[in-house]
């Protein structure tokens, strides 16, 4: 498959995990703060199932992409310098912040390696976006109402991962 049919397969079912992710925990949400603090709508068992696949995709995909090494100079080499000795990873990203870094990371995970930058950063920034809207929605759902099991789920999961990319992006 050339190179160019893969990476448009690849954005495309990543945005529309992302787009699934997004209004499926919405339509929950939405739920949980309709109703009374002690009567929650109880979930379909379908919504459920799609719900949690694509919730674990979105969250499999950040994950990664928090957990790949940020690229370091060699230890013969001060950081933003490019003599002899430079390493490939360094010398494709000089001079750029552990954060930038994380999104481009997050971005070709995504994305593929072959994508245009614009996309790469576009749907990084999209999942991350999204991943933290939800997930703090979902946090702050189940302390002030009484959602669905769906929602108490994304908000262990949201707090779990943030815990994880604290610690990622700490050390």
């Amino acid at each position: 498959m050339p190179d160019a049919a893969r990476v448009i397969i690849s954005i495309v079912l990543s945005a529309t995990a992302l787009l699934l992710f997004v209004v499926l925990y919405s339509i929950e949400l939405r739920k949980a703060w309709r109703h009374a603090t002690t009567a929650a709508d109880p979930i379909n068992d379908k919504l459920s199932y799609v719900a949690t696949a694509v919730a674990g995709l979105v969250a499999a995909i950040v994950a990664t992409a928090l957990s790949l090494p940020v690229p370091q100079p060699p230890v013969d080499q001060e950081p933003g310098t490019h003599g002899s000795a430079t390493s490939a990873t360094t010398t494709t990203s000089p001079g750029k912040s552990r954060p930038t870094l994380m999104v481009l990371a997050l971005g070709n995970t995504i994305a593929g390696r072959t994508a245009t930058q614009t996309w790469k950063e576009g749907l990084a920034i999209a999942y991350a976006i999204a991943y933290i809207l939800i997930g703090a929605a979902a946090i702050v759902t189940w302390v002030v109402r009484d959602p669905s099991s769906l929602i108490k789920t994304q908000a262990l999961t949201f707090f779990g991962l943030l815990i994880a990319a604290a610690k990622s992006f700490l050390s």
